[in-house]
């Protein structure tokens, strides 16, 4: 009667342990999935940054069959209702070297956004990164140097 009792108390605490070992391992596996997802959208998003020139447009593609990535690049306006920016420019009276806060900058501001989905895996996720990315348009410094 003791053993049958035993074997009971151990069956039922083994069944509890299996449920903790199942759910650490699930846990496991999306975190190896959102940090493969990250490495994705890291890429993805250096890879435009280096680019010397940013054209405005949505852009997908797909890594090892398994995550879909989709790029928006957005040109911004300039920040002349940021408040941060005017912050900036009180500071620095007027001495940055390019006027970001101008209408007519040569400094062209782009949003770069990165979505990275993996929908087609047992813990299916999703992540985004986003940046701003600023390009010195020459032609338009040129053009206004011969405006002078």
């Amino acid at each position: 009667m003791e053993v049958m009792v035993a074997l009971a108390i151990l069956s039922v605490s083994l069944v509890g342990l299996m449920h903790v070992f199942s759910s650490l391992l699930a846990g496991i596996g999306k975190s190896e999935l959102y940090a493969e997802g990250t490495l994705v959208a890291r890429e993805v998003l250096e890879r435009n940054l280096i680019e010397k020139n940013l054209e405005e447009g949505i852009y997908t593609g797909e890594v090892n069959e398994m995550f879909q990535w989709t790029l928006v690049v957005t040109r911004r306006e300039t920040a002349l209702d940021l408040q941060e920016g005017q912050a900036v420019m009180q500071e620095s009276q007027g001495h940055l070297p390019i006027d970001w806060l101008e209408d007519d900058s040569p400094l062209e501001m782009y949003e770069i956004v990165v979505t990275v989905v993996w929908p087609e895996t047992p813990y299916p996720g999703q992540i985004q990164l986003a940046t701003l990315r600023g390009i010195v348009n020459m032609e338009a410094e040129d053009a206004e140097e011969q405006l002078e």
